[in-house]
């Protein structure tokens, strides 16, 4: 499942470096194939974002991989919607997600329940002065159920995503659901009439209200409908 920002959602990181992200961009049908690149990297600097480069996110093969964009070895950063295997994808998606979380939950087997990263930053922005941030970080990491993921993950490269503690903590039915909205989803939407959605927080809740939104978006886009994923990160203020 995707969050917005991996430092923000688990409290591991007070630095100012801007996570990646990933957005996908629907484009105007009928649209010259050669400017659709240029078109998506303009709405998405509109939208306020610094563009790293496309996402190979979609499985492309076969004849249909030549009205795809951007393929390399056997990966595609988009293409016409109905040409791009979406159920495969969510499928996939679900399956490493059970996964992912039958692991989790033997390595914080006999941990109590842990608070979710938002808590405790809820908490440091109502009293800054009284519980600073660096305590409301001590306080979230020393948890015992989030040591028991960090000590797995000092030895295992961050195998188990502590910034998607909420989701994983609802059980493997809902973490397994979630992966699968956000196989296609990503992090944020931008439409075909210029909105762009993203989730309001990290906060379950609000990745939730965001999955929806963007998923309905996407199943109403006509076969023909361009999309494209992108690498993005927030571009700072002036």
């Amino acid at each position: 499942m995707p969050t917005t920002n991996t430092n923000a959602a688990d409290g591991s990181s007070s630095g100012s470096t801007a996570p990646a992200r990933t957005v996908i961009v629907c484009l105007p049908v009928n649209t010259d194939p050669q400017f659709l690149p240029s078109l998506a990297r303009a709405r998405l600097a509109t939208a306020g974002y610094t563009v790293l480069g496309t996402v190979l996110r979609f499985p492309a093969s076969g004849r249909r991989a030549r009205k795809h964009l951007d393929v390399h070895h056997g990966f595609t950063c988009g293409g016409p919607i109905g040409l791009l295997d979406l159920d495969g994808i969510r499928r996939a998606a679900a399956a490493a997600a059970a996964q992912t979380w039958q692991h989790w939950n033997y390595i914080v087997a006999g941990t109590p329940i842990a608070r979710p990263w938002w808590f405790f930053a809820d908490r440091h922005r109502a009293d800054p002065a009284h519980y600073p941030i660096a305590q409301a970080q001590q306080d979230y990491l020393t948890q015992p159920r989030i040591l028991a993921m960090r000590a797995f993950n000092a030895l295992h490269h961050n195998a188990l995503p502590t910034g998607e503690l909420e989701a994983l903590q609802q059980g493997l039915n809902t973490y397994a659901t979630l992966g699968q909205l956000a196989a296609v989803a990503a992090d944020g939407v931008a439409t075909t009439d210029g909105r762009l959605l993203t989730p309001a927080s990290t906060r379950l809740d609000d990745q939730l209200t965001y999955l929806h939104q963007a998923n309905h978006h996407l199943a109403a886009l006509p076969a023909n409908q361009p999309i494209t994923a992108y690498a993005v990160t927030v571009t700072p203020a002036a």
